[in-house]
């Protein structure tokens, strides 16, 4: 950060940047060499469209092309195939995937199942799925100025035949980048009395901005980011996850209408914290309570003090209980989500109404033991309970009469129709209906109920199976008058929209719905699994060499998992994993490369195409695995091939776990991987040795769940024929189950006491570390 003077500065810049733009006048005239691509119809301007999505954090999901004149097709349609999309995104170029095209009078996607209306726009949408959709890096946003390319392939017709819009040789680069409700947002920074910046964003409601002298007050939402947010870019606390942005919806505004602050902690990370994390940090929480007095006291007309609102993801769930203990008069209600914190002051706060949220199975932070040794969500809300907090209920329901009151010690029973999300750190919220919370009536929520520690309701951060407690303290004095319907308003905020963060389907199904008995040692180490396998030869690989895909033949849907051998190997490299995997629950494809020497950066490249394939195959009618892909994703390689699964791992979000053996890949750098990571070494390897590959990757990987196993033998151990299959086979059918399922009856055999007759048997492994807890 630069030097900044000691005083305290407010700055509020005019609007919210959401990439570098270069843009041009609607009504300007055409550039040089675009009127040849649209013929009767010159192009004025092309803009990219992103949209901040719950499960794959910010997407390009559409450009928007605006012509001189009104489109309108009547009764005719725009094939997909008529426009071609490249973006040039991290030094490389690709398609996108078209998937709708439609006219329009303004640059926003049309989410109903027939789009578009006449207009002077065309909507070219995109497929979110595709692996260069992202619109940020590991931190940062991606430079998407001029990025994508977009050219018209095919003449567009009326259903009679007449021409609308002509094709052309020349392409068009977008001018803009248009984030809805994230451009909504000004950028600002504060500089406290210390000297310490805070970069914030700012969403101001419609009525103070149509009339800032208006008495009317409106209340103030102050979002706290997790720790993947933390950087100098004032914008991934926006577009990593739906934490502010939700608070800034048009239909939300329109009904409970607040000013949203979004500050961003600045790097270097600050980690001078009682727990060495993120806003507990004395300089970050100073700066941080200074920011909310003075924008309060410069607000002083408009800021309803009596409703002022935290909300806060993981790291930031933690600030919160801190904030909360640190300034307990100040603040009306909080959501902390997937937080941890300090027990011993939960007495200064139990009048401040909470709701706060984790999963049951949270792998990141564990909801009884949290973090840094400071206790989770479980273990707060029963501390705040015995502090007198009073029961804590959920949605303003109170439980049956005969119901259980009191801090319940086990753990929440587990039942029927659980949602179980993979376990990952992120956000979660669909029922088990399938349906968001929004569409349930408040009896069906009092059925599933919201007691603390009685049950689990399918609502997840960080993953898993998730607990929704919610304490609900009861005051008397007048403040709580005062501030009751404002927390009405946050609860039904976080009802509506899965506790006011996330919409996150579940995409896989119950393990045991899906037929698959509990895990022993040995069943894990027999050379199948419980259910029947078969096998099916891809017909038309794409983007790869060969395939060959072993599926389980029981109904349900599954993970998919790509196979991908080493140099000059094939796919007998690792023939048999696959029907060890497919015969607990996966549907495996076994690759063969493009040529036998192709590079780690290849490879990767190859098991995206492999994943992507074998994704639409499932969805395909007449064909053995049509239905059988539930959406998710993992890897496993060999040698380059492992370096290849860590390639993919670090730019394919679609991959959520991998299991690269021996791994190979003389430059890589996967500093950026955060998805859960298997590496299985050789301890006498002479080409792809752990100390020189995997242990300085497994060290880099500061946000990731890992394990590193190193067991005797060669290059070659984790190979058809070599090393101890049963052994090898139980560990990686166990971390895809535990990671790409989300069954935690596998986690055990990794983490417990299944796992130390393994560890410590060191005629069996010669180096064993994890990140368990």
């Amino acid at each position: 950060m630069r030097s900044i003077p000691r005083r305290t500065v407010l700055a509020v810049t005019a609007g919210a940047v959401a990439a570098p733009a270069v843009s041009t006048s609607a009504t300007a005239a055409p550039s040089e060499g675009r009127q040849a691509a649209s013929g009767l119809n010159p192009v004025l301007r092309t803009d990219l469209l992103t949209q901040v999505t719950p499960r794959n954090n910010w997407l390009v999901t559409a450009v928007a092309i605006q012509y001189a004149h009104r489109i309108d097709l009547p009764g005719g349609t725009v094939p997909p195939t008529a426009f071609q999309v490249q973006a040039t995104v991290g030094g490389r170029t690709a398609a996108r995937t078209v998937t709708r095209v439609y006219s329009n009078t303004s640059a926003e996607v049309d989410d109903r199942s027939r789009p578009g209306r006449p207009g002077d726009r065309l909507i070219v949408e995109l497929d979110p799925n595709d692996s260069n959709a992202r619109a940020v890096g590991t931190t940062d946003p991606l430079p998407l100025d001029r990025a994508y390319s977009v050219r018209q392939v095919a003449d567009v017709r009326t259903p009679a035949g007449e021409p609308v819009l002509e094709a052309g040789p020349f392409a068009h680069r977008n001018d803009d980048v248009i984030t809805p409700v994230v451009d909504d947002f000004t950028a600002g920074s504060f500089t406290d009395s210390a000297g310490f910046e805070l970069d914030f964003r700012l969403y101001r409601p419609a009525g103070f901005l149509r009339n800032p002298r208006s008495r009317t007050r409106y209340p103030l939402v102050v979002t706290l980011h997790g720790g993947g947010e933390v950087a100098d870019n004032n914008m991934t606390q926006l577009t990593s996850n739906r934490v502010a942005v939700t608070f800034a919806e048009p239909e939300r505004q329109r009904r409970d209408p607040a000013f949203v602050l979004s500050p961003q902690i600045p790097l270097p990370r600050p980690m001078d914290g009682p727990d060495g994390t993120d806003w507990t940090d004395a300089k970050v929480q100073a700066a941080l309570i200074e920011l909310i007095d003075t924008f309060v006291r410069e607000h002083a007309g408009h800021v309803d003090t009596d409703r002022l609102y935290l909300v806060g993801l993981s790291s930031g769930g933690r600030g919160i209980y801190s904030l909360l203990a640190e300034r307990p008069e100040m603040f009306a209600a909080a959501l902390p989500t997937a937080g941890w914190g300090d027990a011993a002051t939960m007495d200064r706060i139990t009048h401040i109404p909470i709701w706060a949220d984790h999963s049951v199975d949270d792998p990141v932070v564990p909801y009884r033991e949290g973090r840094f040794g400071n206790p989770g969500t479980w273990t707060l809300m029963n501390a705040l309970e015995s502090a007198g907090a009073g029961h804590p209920w959920g949605v303003g329901q109170r439980p049956a009469e005969g119901t259980v009151r009191g801090p319940v010690t086990g753990p929440p029973a587990a039942g029927p129709g659980h949602a179980q999300p993979r376990p990952v750190h992120e956000l979660h919220g669909r029922n088990d209906t399938g349906e968001p919370p929004s569409v349930l009536g408040p009896d069906v929520r009092e059925r599933r109920g919201h007691r603390l520690a009685l049950r689990t309701v399918p609502l997840a951060l960080h993953g898993g199976r998730a607990m929704r407690p919610c304490s609900r303290s009861t005051r008397t004095s007048a403040p709580l008058s005062t501030r009751s319907r404002p927390l009405t308003a946050l609860i039904a905020l976080a009802t509506s929209i899965g506790l006011a963060l996330t919409l996150l389907t579940a995409t896989a199904a119950p393990a045991a719905a899906a037929g698959i008995p509990g895990p022993t040692t040995a069943s894990l180490e027999a050379a199948d699994g419980p259910l029947t396998t078969a096998t099916y030869t891809v017909p038309r690989p794409s983007g790869y060499g060969s395939g060959t895909v072993t599926y389980p033949t029981a109904r349900g849907s599954y993970p998919g998992v790509v196979l991908m051998p080493g140099y000059q190997g094939t796919q007998e490299n690792l023939k048999w994993l696959a029907p060890r995997l497919a015969s607990w629950g996966f549907v495996v494809i076994n690759v063969g490369t493009k040529t036998l020497t192709d590079d780690p950066e290849s490879r990767g490249r190859q098991i995206s195409a492999a994943g992507t394939q074998l994704l639409a195959l499932g969805k395909a009618p007449r064909n053995p695995l049509s239905g059988k892909l539930n959406g998710t994703l993992g890897a496993a390689g060999h040698s380059m091939g492992g370096g290849g699964v860590m390639a993919a791992l670090r730019d394919d979000p679609r991959f959520r776990a991998g299991v690269p053996t021996a791994p190979y890949h003389p430059n890589g750098n996967f500093a950026s991987v955060t998805e859960p990571t298997f590496f299985l070494t050789c301890q006498s390897d002479p080409v792809a040795h752990g100390d020189t590959f995997a242990v300085p990757w497994y060290t880099s990987m500061s946000r990731a769940e890992k394990l590193y196993i190193e067991v005797p033998g060669d290059h070659l151990c984790p190979m058809t024929g070599y090393g101890d299959k049963a052994k090898q086979g139980k560990w990686i059918v166990s971390f895809f189950s535990l990671w790409l399922r989300a069954d935690t009856r596998f986690g055990p055999f990794l983490c417990g006491p299944a796992r130390d007759a393994d560890k410590n048997n060191t005629a069996l492994v010669t180096r064993w570390m994890d990140t368990c807890r």
